[in-house]
């Protein structure tokens, strides 16, 4: 697990969850502090977001079959960062309602394809890897 092969990705896949998770917790904390909004914009923001992740996960299966998932998920990455840096120069709410679209993108894409790619990786692992729960049951 500690090869250059494995870990490069696994650093990489966790550094945007941890930006994902951090965004989460900030988000809030903006939107209620410097932006003056309230708790029930926190709740439509949140509900956005579940909203759009929906539709961008369908969309997101096309893309699977023409583009490879290491692009997919730097893709997914790009557009997390571009909505953590939108929300950095927000000041007022619409603009944060706007980058509700960019992180429902972005999350989409991390939450389908992660767990797969992550499988992918350790093949002869067992219970990390769908191959080899494949070759167990043949």
């Amino acid at each position: 697990v500690l090869s250059g092969r494995i870990l490069r990705p696994m650093l990489a896949l966790a550094l945007i969850g941890m930006g994902h998770h951090v965004s989460n917790v900030l988000l809030p904390l903006i939107v209620t502090g410097p932006l003056g909004g309230n708790e029930v914009q926190i709740g439509l923001l949140a509900g956005l977001k579940a909203g759009l992740e929906i539709p961008f996960m369908l969309l997101g299966a096309l893309f699977v079959s023409r583009w490879p998932v290491v692009r997919l998920i730097a893709l997914g990455g790009g557009l997390h960062i571009a909505y953590l840096l939108g929300l950095t120069k927000a000041n007022a709410m619409p603009q944060i309602y706007a980058l509700t679209g960019l992180s429902a993108a972005g999350d989409a894409v991390l939450l389908a394809l992660h767990i797969g790619y992550l499988q992918e990786l350790l093949p002869d692992r067992p219970g990390t890897s769908a191959r080899a729960r494949d070759r167990l049951q043949t």
